[in-house]
C-alpha cells in the first residue's frame, strides 16, 4: 500500500480551540490562561462598559439629587363623641390642604422661598398610624432642611386644626345661645 503525498493532512494546532473542544479536553473546566486571554481580547469592551456605567451613575446623581426625609409623629386628641378612625382621616385631609402648606412656607420665612404648598407637602405628607396618631413625613435637599420643613408643617397643621376646632366650638356655642334665647 502506497501513500500518496496528496492524501496527507497535517493538523495544525488552532491557537483558539473552540469551546466544545476545551470542555472535552478539560472536563468542563477552563484554564486560567484561556480565561485571561479572553478577558485581554475583550479589554476595550470591559473598560468601555465600566466608563459608561461610571458616567451613568454620576449623571443620575446629578440629575436626581438625594432627598432626605424627616418624620414627625403627632398624638391627636379627638372629641369623645367622634369615631377616632373617621376623625383621623379628617385630620389627614386637613394636613393635605393649601392652607397648611402656605402657613408652613410662611413659618419657614426665607428658607421657604421657591416652595409651593404642593412641592412642600408632596403627594402624601402624612399617614394615619392609629386612630389618634398621625405621622407627617416631609422631604428636603439636606437633613437640616427636611427637619425644618417637617417642623414648620407640623406647627402649621396643629395651628390650623386648633383654629378649625375653635371655629366649630364657637359656632356651636352661638347656635346654642340663640336657641336658649328663643326658648326664654
Amino acid at each position: 500500500m502506497t501513500l500518496e503525498p496528496d492524501t496527507f493532512a497535517v493538523q495544525t494546532a488552532d491557537p483558539e480551540p473552540d469551546a466544545a473542544l476545551v470542555r472535552t479536553l478539560t472536563g468542563g473546566l477552563v484554564s486560567l490562561r484561556h480565561f485571561k486571554a479572553t478577558l485581554r481580547r475583550r479589554r476595550a469592551l470591559w473598560i468601555g462598559t465600566a466608563l459608561a456605567g461610571l458616567l451613568a451613575g454620576a449623571g443620575y446623581h446629578v440629575a436626581v439629587p438625594i432627598k432626605y426625609k424627616a418624620t414627625s409623629t403627632v398624638y391627636l386628641a379627638h372629641p369623645a363623641s367622634s369615631d377616632s378612625t373617621v376623625a383621623a382621616q379628617n385630620d389627614l385631609a386637613m394636613l393635605d390642604t393649601g392652607t397648611v402648606g402656605r402657613r408652613a412656607i410662611a413659618l419657614l420665612g426665607k428658607r421657604g422661598d421657591g416652595l409651593t404648598p404642593t412641592s412642600l407637602l408632596g403627594k402624601t405628607p402624612g399617614t394615619v398610624v392609629s386612630g389618634n396618631v398621625l405621622q407627617i413625613t416631609i422631604t428636603g435637599p439636606t437633613p437640616q432642611a427636611a427637619v425644618r420643613r417637617v417642623t414648620a408643617v407640623t406647627s402649621a397643621f396643629l395651628s390650623f386644626r386648633a383654629q378649625l376646632y375653635r371655629e366649630q366650638a364657637n359656632a356651636l356655642v352661638t347656635a346654642s345661645q340663640k336657641e336658649i334665647t328663643q326658648l326664654e
